[in-house]
């Protein structure tokens, strides 16, 4: 048969099949491949390279070769072995050059040229060689034959184009692409060996001599040639789990380049833009750069070769006309391919701002120091440096060369001189805090005067040495006033008794000695009968007097260890040791008759008599409170027999039919009961004249005795423990009232709840005010605690540290009725708390006792001194809360603005309130204020 009628005849279409599916495998294996060559480190380089072109020379051979099968050129049943190694040879040899040559040159597509003229050569070759194998000597249709080395060149070229310059498209479409890429090649690469096989016509002969060749049978071939190519494919998976651990380590690198926080650029030797990180994108506002010589971006950039292993710092101008300065770093990065450069820019503009600042510090920090209103003081090891004006002033000389290298030493009192020396030296040292406070140092100046000193100190560096820069504050006036204050904080201002924190204090010392010594006490609760009437009749003032007689007489009857203290406005408490119960009733006898006797004051003759309650430690019991409510149930008892007596406290008393025992009944249902309402009170800054805040007071409707007043329910809760209950329930209800006002979008404040001493001594107390702030998701910035100065006291270092844990949690601490308690001024200072409540005592007859106004004056300023608000309770008055914006009080709070109001009411008058402070604002302006008190 004529052929050319074999070409044009049917052919085997399994073989043909089989020809397609080994041409697309060695084209997608191949691709892959390479793909790994573009990656591999240059170990492996070569391997891959070796293997992709094994993989195409006997891949495209044994492709050719099933082909001729398929069409029945093959008619020999042997075919000649040295034919297909030459042809197998031809293909490996021109893939491997032309990769090496298309992977190793200069960029730019030109390269390809060469390369795939190399290969398509390779290919067409290996065709007419493997042909030569099988058939006769053929003669070539040249036509189609250059047909076909076009066709093969262009396959070379779009095959090395591809798989060398174009980008890798994202992973959802990489493998959908290398699938129809080797469709394609594939049906190209037939094309091309179709018309091969049709350039090709045998000669008339069919002799050919080959005795000298090896004849092999095409069975055999064909077995060893597939054997083969799963051989290479097997080499190709171990070569490629090889290569894994070198891909995880690209990607890492890849992964640092990607989400490093500074920019980084990747050039070529060219300077063009090859890649940029997210942060160099951000940087520059763009990712056009791309492409771009980065000698458009950065300047004096080209200089690559100049700048390798080196730090440039440039200005440089971004797309959005910004200058920044920045710190550029050049590193060349080794590739098979060309050198590529990685350019790292640090951006060094708030650096550079920050150190030019610095300077102007530095050049200001003299001119500041000399002028400061504040006094300053330099030192080194005690010896002064420099002193400013002000420090002049305090030392007392106007005169720097006076005091400069004096220690500073010389002019501390001798008893205070080492703790000063110890702090200076320890503060060098980096011993204590770089900002030391010494309070109450006493000095003598040059002028011999003492003074009183508050110092803070820090240390700070000049010209690379260390030195102390103390701020001294002259606090020699503040502690006069302060003496002056400290009687009001131990002593009731009328009687100069001791008054409820003092009595306290003492009478639990008496009574821990008692113990100690097994003594007994005795509590007696003195009450002047209807002495109401005496204020009614007389007027205030004689019923102030007749107090203080009161007091005289007792005081004569007592022992210097006997305790007296003003109970109430008309109540007096006696507590006296080591007497038995005869004596007791003959002290109290003797105390009802010098009440008695007829009073002279002011012209008046007034006649008094008293009920005397008495209880005794230990028979009745062992607690102070107890002692004191058996004492007053004693009183009442004999109130109701007669008055001008006394009684001994007896369990057989009727005390179901009391007041007091109806309220700690009542308690215990109360919260069930829901009985327990919250008012709220606001609070108003006196500097912009609105509502800041509210204060959370508790009500009780008692179903029987009706409003009772917490000052008369409170003290019953806190002696039976039913308090921790109650303030439970105020905190969680306060908590959860302003979270709701919030959420109806109000205005956002603090509300304030009172804490007992028996709450805040409970070891569970912040783990409470947590759970409440948790399960009603308050801010705990909108929460204020108000404790007494009685609660600050006691303990201090723990309560100093569970007010360290609260501020902590962001809560606000004030400490309530400052003033009325034991010792305030003394403790205050130590506690981590954030405002000073003064008590309503001090505000009521503000605006007409000077004495009282100085008072609150006063308080306001240590308040202030100690970087503490100031709130004042008890407003009644335009006046008082006039005087009070006219010493800088922060906030009041008072009738005069409003009453505790319930909810429902707040919500209905909130405006009106805000509207009524406006109109004080507008009515009592700074200049109004001192004509209206004058």
């Amino acid at each position: 048969m004529d052929y050319q009628e074999l070409l044009g005849r049917n052919v085997n279409e399994i073989l043909l099949f089989f020809s397609l599916c080994l041409g697309l495998a060695v084209i997608y294996f191949t691709v892959g491949i390479l793909e790994r060559l573009r990656q591999a480190e240059k170990a492996l380089r070569q391997f891959w390279m070796i293997l992709a072109s094994l993989i195409v020379g006997v891949g495209v051979w044994g492709m050719n070769y099933v082909t001729m099968l398929s069409f029945e050129i093959i008619r020999l049943p042997h075919y000649e072995f040295l034919y297909a190694m030459e042809g197998m040879g031809l293909g490996v040899v021109s893939s491997y050059v032309a990769l090496w040559l298309a992977s190793s040159r200069k960029c730019g597509t030109l390269r390809l040229v060469t390369p795939s003229i190399l290969l398509s050569c390779g290919l067409v070759g290996m065709q007419f060689i493997s042909m030569i194998g099988g058939v006769p000597l053929f003669t070539y249709n040249r036509t189609l034959l250059i047909v076909c080395f076009v066709i093969s060149l262009f396959i070379s070229f779009v095959c090395l184009w591809v798989i060398f310059d174009i980008k890798r498209p994202a992973q959802s479409l990489y493998w959908f692409s290398k699938i129809v890429f080797s469709v394609m090649m594939t049906c190209a690469i037939m094309i091309a060996q179709y018309i091969g096989l049709a350039a090709a016509k045998p000669t008339p002969s069919i002799g050919v001599q080959t005795d000298y060749f090896l004849p092999v049978r095409t069975e055999f071939l064909v077995i060893m040639f597939t054997v083969f190519i799963v051989l290479l494919l097997v080499l190709m998976f171990v070569a490629n789990f090889m290569n894994r651990h070198i891909s995880d380590e690209r990607l890492i690198k890849g992964a640092i380049f990607s989400s490093s926080i500074d920019p980084m650029i990747i050039t070529n030797s060219e300077g063009r833009i090859l890649d940029l990180n997210t942060s160099a994108c951000e940087f520059f506002y763009t990712k056009s750069w791309l492409g771009e010589n980065i000698q458009d971006m950065l300047p004096n950039s080209h200089h690559f070769h100049n700048l390798i292993g080196k730090r440039m710092e440039a200005d440089i101008r971004i797309e959005k006309n910004e200058w920044k300065m920045v710190e550029i770093t050049v590193t060349e990065i080794h590739t098979e391919q060309l050198p590529e450069y990685l350019v790292y820019i640090r951006d060094i503009t708030a650096q550079r701002y920050y150190e030019e600042d610095l300077q102007e510090t530095n050049d200001r920090y003299q001119q500041l120091f000399n002028s400061s209103p504040l006094a300053i003081i330099v030192h080194r090891h005690g010896e002064i440096i420099s002193a400013n004006e002000e420090s002049l002033k305090i030392v007392g000389t106007m005169h720097e060369y006076e005091v400069v290298g004096q220690s500073i030493l010389q002019f501390i009192a001798p008893e205070q001189v080492g703790k000063v020396d110890r702090m200076i030296e320890n503060l060098l040292k980096g011993e204590i805090d770089h900002n030391a406070l010494l309070k109450e140092i006493k000095i003598h100046n040059m002028q011999g005067d003492e003074l009183y000193l508050e110092t803070r100190s820090n240390v700070i560096k000049m010209r690379g040495m260390f030195y102390v820069q103390t701020i001294i504050k002259d606090i020699t006036e503040t502690r006069k006033v302060k003496n002056s204050v400290r009687y009001i904080d131990y002593q009731d201002e009328l009687t100069g008794l001791p008054n409820g924190g003092l009595f306290n204090t003492l009478a639990h010392n008496m009574l821990e000695k008692a113990k100690k010594e097994k003594k007994t006490v005795s509590v007696l609760l003195i009450d002047l009968d209807r002495f109401r009437y005496v204020n009614e009749q007389y007027g205030r003032d004689v019923g102030d007097q007749l107090l203080k007689e009161v007091v005289k007489r007792i005081k004569k009857l007592l022992v210097a260890n006997d305790i007296l203290s003003r109970f109430g406005s008309d109540n007096f408490l006696l507590v006296t040791s080591g007497l038995t119960r005869n004596e007791v009733h003959s002290l109290a006898k003797d105390m009802l008759e010098a009440i008695q006797e007829v009073f002279f004051i002011e012209g008046e003759s007034i006649s008094l008599s008293a009920s005397i309650g008495v209880s005794l430690f230990p028979k009745n019991s062992l607690v102070l409170n107890t002692l004191i409510r058996q004492a007053d149930l004693a009183m009442y008892h004999t109130k109701k027999h007669g008055r001008n007596n006394l009684s001994f406290y007896e369990s057989t008393m009727k005390t179901t039919d009391t007041r007091q025992m109806m309220i700690e009944q009542g308690l215990r249902k109360a919260i069930k009961k829901n009985e327990l309402e919250l008012h709220y009170q606001p609070k108003v800054s006196l500097q912009n004249h609105q509502i800041v805040g509210l204060e959370a007071l508790i009500r009780w409707n008692h179903p029987t005795l009706g409003q009772i007043s917490p000052g008369e329910f409170i003290p019953v809760a806190e002696e039976t423990g039913l308090i921790i209950q109650i303030t439970e329930w105020a905190l969680r209800t306060a908590c959860a009232q302003n979270k709701k006002w919030q959420e109806e979008g109000k205005k956002k404040m603090r509300v304030a709840v009172n804490i007992s001493s028996v709450d805040f001594g409970e070891e569970s107390f912040i783990h409470t005010v947590q759970k409440v702030l948790k399960e009603t998701n308050l801010d705990p910035r909108y929460l204020e605690l108000e404790i007494t100065e009685s609660v600050a006291i006691k303990n201090i270092d723990i309560v100093v540290e569970k007010l360290n844990t609260l501020q902590g949690l962001g809560i606000f601490i004030s400490i309530d009725d400052f003033g009325s308690g034991y010792s305030s001024l003394s403790y205050i200072k130590k506690l981590p708390i954030d405002s000073l409540k003064i008590d309503r005592s001090f505000i009521k007859d503000i605006q007409e006792s000077y004495k009282e106004a100085k008072i609150v004056k006063a308080i306001i300023g240590l308040a202030q001194s100690l970087n503490l608000s100031v709130v004042a309770e008890g407003v009644e008055l335009a006046e008082q809360a006039a005087l009070l914006q006219r010493e800088q009080c922060d906030e009041v709070q008072g009738f005069y603005f409003s009453k505790p109001l319930s909810v429902g009411d707040l919500e209905e008058l909130f405006f009106d309130i805000e509207e009524q402070v406006k109109e004080y604002a507008r009515e009592y302006t700074t200049e109004m204020i001192d004509e209206v008190l004058l």
